[in-house]
């Protein structure tokens, strides 16, 4: 079962759809060296279609950033919006 809270999402539970771009990984190593040092600034966003899933929606390079660092779980923004909502959020 996917666990949400205040303090984040599990980094492991989070599902990366075939739509999300390519991971550039000159931006994943800058974006883990800024995490590193001055902490995650902005949440990814994430949406569940059910109690046991959760999908990324935005924020690709830094959940892999935060792979990286080892991190265990990351602090989200939960999104109840459709799948045109979530698509333009995306972009």
């Amino acid at each position: 079962m996917m666990q949400f809270d205040q303090f984040g999402v599990y980094v492991a539970d989070v599902v990366v759809g075939e739509r999300h771009r390519p991971v550039n990984e000159a931006k994943v190593a800058a974006l883990a060296e800024s995490i590193n040092a001055l902490g995650l600034l902005q949440p990814i966003s994430i949406w569940s279609p059910n109690d046991s899933e959760v999908h990324l929606v935005a924020g690709r390079h830094r959940l892999e950033a935060a792979k990286r660092l080892g991190w265990e779980r990351i602090p989200c923004v939960f999104l109840t919006l459709n799948e045109i909502d979530r698509e333009l959020w995306e972009i």
